[in-house]
């Protein structure tokens, strides 16, 4: 006989499961992706890049960018196959690096060797990228070849670069979600009904990868099982480029697509910009779906590594800032050299991954990070009409303990200031 006491405990904890799971859901905004950050501010942003399957000089996208402008700050993302060696991309000549220490969320198999295993990267470029016009100019240097596994390599880049000019006098929110699932198979998503102004765009850009001009190679996207339309080819950089992109700026409560983007309500070819204002449920849950037309035939994928939303928020965005890295090394005992600080004031905190915290809950845990990487917190208030909720990304650097392997040491004569000191065979990160 099951005594009653054990059912109510086996229910109680399905009921917390399932609220946890729940709030997991709300709290994270997704289901198999990565909500990297939500942000809302007084500004601008506007999305750019080019796509690319081997090197390519010079190449020039369009951004948004008028005199009396300021950066505020910018993000870049791209995908990697295979276990490669670190790269970089450079943008307006400023280096922007890729290593395994970019990599947000886990790296996910794929069924065809030459591409397996695969994972999105993503960087906070803003001090090294100087934007002076409306002109980006990319370039992707030759990469190190593998042999039997043509595809593995760092490939692409979008580009979420925020802004703020006195022009703008209105907020905007975006979220900027990673892939975190297999690209060769359909990609279910789900992201929580963001609070939009009514009567104002709510804007869907979609980073698609490699896509080629084939129809075969089609990309469906659709919004609560509706069609948004099909994507495929080549972006209208100069020159153009393999890979779908969808390009725009959103600024005062419009949004206009740019390298051939339109925001109107459709997906179609190249242009990956939609309005989705229409397709919205009246659901808190929307689900995205991003599939390839033709049945997988096992060897091939169509890449989708993130999206983007842009909005005008009925939130008021909120003014306090925090600090966007953390850097300590590991032989500091001390709790202040790395405690995290999120912006103080809301009601509720949650840091991922928790577990690299004291406690995840808090607005200033400790960093128990024993490695470089990407954490994040979202802060809500119990009011959600009150203060905008924010996901704001963190990059952690770990240093580890330098230990030389050669010490030399010359006195100097007082009161000479000649002495020296010479380390060789340093290992852990430097600087030293």
């Amino acid at each position: 006989m099951i005594r009653l006491s054990v059912i109510r405990s086996y229910f109680k904890y399905i009921r917390f499961a399932f609220l946890v799971g729940v709030a997991g859901l709300y709290s994270q905004g997704l289901q198999c992706q990565i909500l990297f950050t939500e942000e809302c501010f007084i500004g601008g942003i506007t999305v750019s890049g080019a796509g690319n399957t081997g090197e390519g000089y010079g190449i020039q996208a369009a951004a948004r960018w008028e005199p009396g402008q300021t950066i505020r700050r910018i993000y870049a993302v791209t995908h990697r196959f295979g276990h490669i060696a670190p790269h970089n991309m450079r943008v307006n000549g400023g280096e922007v690096h890729w290593s395994s220490d970019s990599q947000i969320g886990s790296e996910t198999p794929l069924l065809n060797p030459w591409s397996s295993p695969f994972a999105v990267h993503i960087r906070d470029v803003t001090s090294a990228i100087n934007i002076q016009d409306s002109l980006l100019i990319i370039d992707f240097p030759e990469q190190q070849f593998y042999d039997n596994a043509w595809n593995w390599g760092w490939w692409s880049i979008y580009l979420i670069i925020l802004y703020e000019s006195p022009e703008i006098t209105t907020p905007v929110c975006f979220r900027l979600y990673a892939a975190d699932q297999r690209q060769d198979m359909i990609q279910n998503y789900q992201f929580v009904k963001p609070n939009f102004a009514l009567n104002t765009p709510l804007a869907l850009s979609v980073f698609a990868a490699r896509l080629t001009l084939f129809d075969a190679d089609k990309s469906r996207i659709t919004i609560n099982n509706e069609i948004l339309g099909d994507i495929k080819g080549m972006d209208l950089t100069i020159p153009v480029r393999i890979g779908t992109q969808g390009h725009f700026f959103y600024e005062n409560e419009v949004c206009v697509g740019l390298n051939g983007d339109t925001a109107n309500y459709r997906f179609i070819n190249h242009d990956a910009l939609a309005l989705i204002n229409d397709y919205l449920t009246g659901s808190s849950i929307q689900t995205l779906t991003m599939k390839r037309i033709l049945p997988e035939p096992g060897m091939s994928s169509n890449l989708h590594p993130a999206f983007t939303l842009a909005y005008t928020p009925t939130c008021t965005p909120p003014t306090a800032e925090m600090p966007r890295s953390l850097t300590f090394c590991r032989s500091v005992a001390a709790e202040e050299e790395r405690r995290l600080e999120a912006i103080p004031d809301y009601d509720n905190y949650q840091w991922t991954p928790g577990h690299l915290t004291s406690d995840s809950t808090l607005a200033n845990p400790v960093c128990l990070a024993d490695s470089s990487g990407w954490l994040r917190v979202r802060m809500w208030n119990d009011d959600e009409s009150g203060v905008c909720s924010q996901t704001i990304p963190v990059f952690v650097t770990v240093g580890q303990v330098p230990r030389p392997s050669r010490l030399f040491t010359r006195s100097s004569p007082c009161p000479n200031p000649t002495g020296r000191i010479a380390f060789e065979g340093m290992r852990g990160t430097g600087p030293f």
